[in-house]
């Protein structure tokens, strides 16, 4: 017998605001990729050598915001609807585009990080191959990371759907939850170390002040850290949202789903705004940065 998860939330009241939220915030990426895929159309499809990695960081970039959007939006749409499959697609709409987004702003670090450099010292050849080194170990653990989620999801689901019990079901939906949770938390703390440590590098190789705008060092040095944060900032809010499911599991275990409160929607926002929403603006807003032609194509 076919069997699904309840909804994920049962209330109306914070089922319309969660919806609301993740449309709003949905429907913001979806424009920010559209709008970006506007902008920079000529320079993905033109002949012109570009800096190494720029075409690849602009398409995932744009695949990430859209990625990330439509599984907001569905999301809502899902959980207005009360679909009894919100549960079992929300690795799909919520997890995996943030894995999308993590490869998007380590692809858009490596690009940057190599303008930077570039700026400050005119031997690039040894940072740029231990800059690539990294590039390619995070790359490698955010698909490891992903494809453990997933497997364990469809393991767990698999184990939910052929069982007769409510406490199984529901049992192996909050499994899967919190090894996909872990999962992120490793995944945005170990990439956040990784771009400090860079970051710190080349602040370092600055003889100019940090915050002088007025300086294009000093600005590619903000944007690397802008990325940072956010990594940082997402990490610790799903490390939060953990801790706070695992509090009400623990001490409300008759009531499913009790994460689902307004201090887990405030949190998600904060996460939102400050760990996906504002750097992806800072990424847009810097894309004339990112597409130099060459490192002493310096935009005004």
């Amino acid at each position: 017998m076919n069997k699904t998860l309840p909804c994920l939330c049962k209330d109306t009241a914070p089922c319309r605001a969660w919806a609301a939220v993740y449309f709003i915030c949905g429907s913001i990426f979806i424009f920010i990729g559209i709008v970006y895929l506007y902008y920079i159309w000529k320079d993905i499809r033109s002949q012109t050598p570009k800096l190494p990695g720029y075409k690849a960081s602009q398409i995932v970039f744009i695949i990430a915001a859209l990625f990330r959007g439509i599984g907001w939006v569905s999301h809502a749409s899902l959980i207005i609807s009360e679909s009894p499959f919100t549960a079992d697609i929300q690795p799909v709409t919520i997890g995996f585009p943030g894995y999308i987004l993590s490869i998007s702003f380590c692809l858009i670090f490596f690009l940057w990080c190599s303008i930077a450099v570039n700026l400050l010292i005119n031997d690039l050849s040894g940072f740029y191959e231990k800059l690539r080194n990294l590039l390619a170990f995070l790359l490698v653990a955010v698909l490891i990371t992903a494809a453990i989620s997933i497997g364990i999801t469809i393991y767990c689901e698999v184990i939910a759907r052929t069982s007769d019990e409510k406490h199984q079901m529901e049992q192996s939906a909050d499994i899967a939850h919190t090894i996909e949770a872990v999962n992120a938390i490793l995944r945005d703390y170990v990439t956040a170390f990784a771009f400090l440590y860079y970051s710190v590098k080349i602040i370092k190789l600055l003889n100019k002040p940090l915050f002088s705008l007025r300086s294009n060092e000093s600005v590619y040095c903000l944007m690397l850290l802008g990325l940072t944060a956010a990594l940082f900032v997402r990490g610790t809010s799903i490390a939060v949202y953990l801790g706070c499911f695992f509090f009400r599991s623990a001490n409300d275990s008759d009531e499913p789903n009790t994460e689902w409160t307004y201090g887990s929607l405030v949190n998600t926002i904060i996460s939102a705004i400050f760990a996906e929403i504002l750097p992806n603006l800072m990424i847009f807003f810097n894309r004339r940065r990112s597409g130099l032609l060459s490192v002493y194509d310096i935009v005004d």
